[in-house]
């Protein structure tokens, strides 16, 4: 399961809220549940986000913040995926097919799984 989907957590009240995990600080949970006509609607919004303040009035100070800000938020999505990606890798160029091809199917499963 990945770090978004371990981040969501269902209480008895059917809100899902953001534990106090590292994702949280850039992370927004909504969920709702509305009755229409056709039966009942489900919804659910993640916002990812992060915020920075650049005090100096330099251009590259800033474009340095904004690549900082839009990676750490890529990387909290992304990053956990990085280790297994690295191993298949290795396995791949020591022709160990059958083991990257078990971390590939593993990696699928972590990404994808509910």
């Amino acid at each position: 399961m990945s770090k978004l989907l371990e981040l969501m957590e269902v209480r008895r009240t059917g809100e899902i809220y953001a534990s106090l995990k590292p994702l949280s600080a850039l992370c927004n949970v909504d969920e709702s549940y509305t009755n229409t006509v056709y039966g009942q609607e489900y919804r659910i919004q993640v916002k990812l986000g992060a915020k920075v303040v650049v005090l100096e009035e330099s251009r590259d100070h800033l474009d340095y913040a904004v690549s900082q800000v839009k990676r750490s938020v890529n990387e909290a999505v992304f990053g956990e995926f990085r280790v297994p990606l690295r191993e298949i890798q290795r396995l791949l160029w020591e022709r160990r097919y059958n083991e990257a091809s078990a971390k590939v199917t593993k990696l699928e499963m972590d990404m994808f799984s509910v």
